[in-house]
């Protein structure tokens, strides 16, 4: 699932994180997420390019490993058999093989695209796309 995000929004952790959640925090501040720690909590805050990271190079792949593990698996109730943590390690790895290939073959990153004729025959505000 690819969430809508705010091109300058910012979340709290807190400061406390078990190691799936650490692993997360560290993708995340991979993504070029500027990541702000207090006493109390993690201030996450999100800019255009790092939201595009999260979703483009590392959620979709990471929800497209997840189709290629169902896919594998003889049949749906052996999938869903299978430990939580295994199918997210595995779209974990995925992803990051994916996205190297893909990189290592000049696919991503993609140009941003802007086609301001295009949002209006859509019905679309073209500065409501603009950060």
């Amino acid at each position: 699932m690819l969430n809508a995000t705010e091109p300058k929004g910012v979340i709290s952790w807190r400061r406390s994180l078990d190691p799936d959640d650490q692993a997360e925090f560290d993708r995340l501040r991979g993504d070029g997420h500027l990541i702000e720690s207090t006493k109390r909590s993690h201030k996450i805050k999100s800019t255009l390019e790092s939201n595009r990271a999260t979703q483009l190079y590392r959620t979709l792949p990471h929800e497209l490993g997840h189709w290629v593990d169902y896919i594998r698996t003889p049949s749906a109730r052996q999938h869903d058999a299978k430990p939580k943590k295994d199918c997210e390690a595995f779209a974990h790895r995925y992803a990051v093989e994916a996205v190297q290939t893909l990189r290592k073959n000049g696919v991503i990153p993609f140009n941003r695209l802007f086609d301001e004729s295009e949002m209006r025959r859509d019905g679309l505000n073209p500065t409501d796309f603009v950060a």
